[in-house]
């Protein structure tokens, strides 16, 4: 018998926005003092060079940038956003400007790291009490769009060093881009749906896929009512719980509490589905973007390192998946991100064990996997294809790795006590199985 949905018990911060970003706000230059100060800080001072802040800028979290170095044949170089790229013409987005330059003038492209990357091997080499040094990393952060995670860290860094003059000047301006640049990705990926919405569960790829049905029942069962997602019901739903659930222990008693409910704010209104059980209406709730704990997933986890490093074709996103097999196909798109995460949460090993802990986070499989193998619990097994070893590279360095302790923060903002969604789903089954056991002795306990 599944354990019955209640409210947490512990709160979660919510990232609100109390400002709006004026309509004059100017670009805001980081200068190549200040950010070659970082970089002799954290020793990358490979990857820094000044950037002009447009407020137009997407998230790099959005989708992978591919920020490039171009080099012409007259020995010049410009910076920029590859778009495009044929026998014709080179296409760049230099500064949110879509430019084009002839084929013929480009002798090479060099690509840059992604920026998340950039941020976090900078992060790693910064304590979290070094404030002047997070103060610039902020900065450069804000400077290349990541706004979400520039005002995390800033947010942090109050919560460790409360009044921090820098943070608390820049803080209004830090939620005001936050804000803007996560409207703007919510309505990018409405015009990418509409646009280009399956018109069943399988696509063109012939991935089975999540309905938007069963995508809206997972997140209606991970919201968190102390900081929740937009939310939708009905006049009819409120009717149909009142009426099957009038003498359910915890309804309100009296015909005028019971009319209030029509009056009743929509999270309220959960709140008593949840308390009564109501579990034949949570499909009647509509959802309106990601709870916290998917939004954790679908940047810190999914675009973070698991589509990039485990879902591409020869690996787990590939017919040589092996057990596991992730889509590899519109890595943004929430038929992507909500069917990766179904797979995951519900594979389970043929020793039964699944690949997340959610006692002990640390010690899930899915983490543990992509650690090396000399320092995993867990080692990746050797991958042989054609009687030969393939090369595999770990994707989290170790449990310091801020992408490790990102996906644990992942695994710990998850409903308590989980939840047995109410959803059928067939996963793909590749051709073959690659993988042997791994004869790599466990790493130390």
């Amino acid at each position: 018998m599944s354990n019955p949905r209640k409210p947490r018990r512990s709160l979660r911060t919510a990232r609100s926005v109390l400002c709006v970003l004026p309509a004059s706000a100017g670009a805001v230059l980081v200068g190549a003092a200040v950010l070659q100060n970082l970089a002799t800080m954290t020793g990358q001072d490979r990857w820094l060079t000044p950037v002009t802040f447009d407020p137009q800028r997407e998230d790099p979290g959005d989708e992978e940038r591919r920020e490039c170095i171009v080099t012409f044949r007259d020995g010049t170089t410009v910076r920029g956003e590859l778009v495009r790229r044929d026998n014709a013409e080179v296409v760049l987005r230099i500064r949110g400007v879509t430019t084009t330059y002839p084929a013929t003038r480009v002798r090479s492209i060099q690509f840059l790291d992604p920026i998340m990357e950039r941020y976090r091997e900078m992060r790693a080499a910064i304590d979290d009490y070094e404030a002047d040094q997070l103060v610039v990393l902020i900065d450069w952060l804000t400077a290349n769009g990541a706004h979400t995670t520039a005002l995390e860290e800033a947010e942090a860094l109050l919560r460790r060093v409360p009044g921090q003059p820098e943070i608390v000047r820049r803080l209004p301006l830090l939620r005001a881009q936050a804000r803007l640049s996560e409207n703007q990705r919510e309505q990018r990926l409405r015009e990418r749906d509409e646009n280009d919405r399956p018109s069943n569960r399988r696509e063109r790829d012939g991935f089975p896929l999540l309905s938007a049905e069963q995508i809206n029942l997972l997140k209606v069962y991970e919201i968190d009512l102390a900081d929740p997602p937009r939310i939708r019901i009905r006049r009819e739903t409120v009717q149909r719980l009142i009426e099957n659930y009038s003498d359910a222990r915890g309804m309100p008693t009296t015909p005028e509490a019971l009319q209030a409910l029509y009056r009743t704010r929509p999270e309220r209104v959960l709140e008593l589905m949840f308390r009564v059980q109501a579990r034949d209406l949570y499909a009647e709730v509509e959802v309106v973007g990601d709870p916290e704990a998917f939004q954790r997933f679908r940047r810190d986890v999914h675009t973070a390192w698991l589509f990039r490093g485990c879902a591409t074709n020869d690996c787990h996103g590939g017919q040589e998946a092996g057990r596991l097999m992730l889509r590899s196909q519109h890595p943004n798109r929430d038929e992507t991100v909500y069917t990766n995460f179904f797979i995951i949460e519900s594979f389970r090993f043929e020793d039964g064990e699944p690949l997340i802990d959610y006692e002990q986070p640390e010690q899930s499989r899915l983490l543990q996997l992509a650690l090396p193998r000399e320092t995993s619990k867990f080692p990746h097994p050797r991958i042989i294809e054609l009687d030969r070893e393939r090369p595999w590279r770990p994707l989290l360095r170790s449990p310091e790795d801020p992408r490790f302790r990102d996906s644990v923060r992942w695994i710990n903002s998850m409903y308590r006590p989980r939840p047995e969604y109410p959803i059928t789903y067939e996963p793909p089954q590749p051709k073959h199985d690659l993988y042997t056991p791994s004869d790599d002795p466990p790493g130390p306990r």
